[in-house]
């Protein structure tokens, strides 16, 4: 039983890195596509303003749940970004996202199903 619990926790550990170093080589991608989005014309003025205002609520001293409870004080300015960002992907035309898109596969399927996911 001893070699099956280690050979399992050898496989979550591998994919836990896994998971890890795809996440980072994501999020360069990511922050690429953030800046390219918040400078085009054709992205939507409203959405642009949410995530600014999003990211400014961050920073900020004054949290709907303070920081200083640990974990789930960055989980609400985590989660509100995310949802911001989400809405501006989603909200702008799928041709100028793919076109500032520089990582592989569909960042725009990817966002989709993400959303669907989020009510859950």
């Amino acid at each position: 039983m001893d070699k099956i619990e280690r050979r399992q926790k050898k496989q979550d550990r591998l994919q836990l890195n896994s998971r890890m170093r795809n996440l980072l080589l994501f999020l360069p991608n990511m922050v690429k596509l953030l800046g390219r989005l918040l400078k085009d014309r054709r992205v939507p003025s409203t959405d642009k303003a949410l995530f600014a205002a999003a990211v400014i609520y961050v920073f900020m001293p004054l949290d709907f749940i303070p920081d200083i409870i640990p974990f789930i004080g960055q989980i609400d300015d985590i989660y509100l970004v995310s949802l911001t960002l989400l809405r501006l992907i989603n909200r702008t035309d799928a041709d100028v996202v793919r076109r500032h898109w520089s990582g592989g596969g569909d960042i725009v399927a990817l966002a989709d199903s993400i959303a669907k996911m989020a009510p859950a």
